[in-house]
């Protein structure tokens, strides 16, 4: 029963949501997977804007600790983490 209402409540809110995206003038995504995910639920096409980044404080050339990697992002499937954990797995730890 609990089943039942959760799936008859999901319905109403998926079709709320796509009502209300149809209001919307203009869709913005910050990266070509949003654009898609837009594109995939809402069948509208939208204008990628990536997030402002300084990149003014890094140096290209500047001496990088080979012990040390910083991986960060939601663990999903489409940002291929199996391809991050493959491509360091046979880094030598400290």
């Amino acid at each position: 029963m609990k089943g039942t209402a959760l799936r008859a409540s999901a319905r109403r809110l998926r079709r709320l949501d796509l009502e209300g995206s149809r209001r919307a003038t203009a869709y913005v995504a910050n990266s070509q997977a949003v654009r898609e995910r837009i594109k995939r639920f809402y069948g509208r096409d939208s204008e990628v804007i990536h997030p402002p980044v300084d990149v003014l404080g890094f140096e290209p050339g500047a001496r990088k600790d080979p012990r040390r990697f910083l991986w960060v992002h939601r663990l999903v499937r489409y940002k291929r983490p199996d391809l991050v954990v493959e491509a360091f797995r046979d880094t030598p730890t400290a």
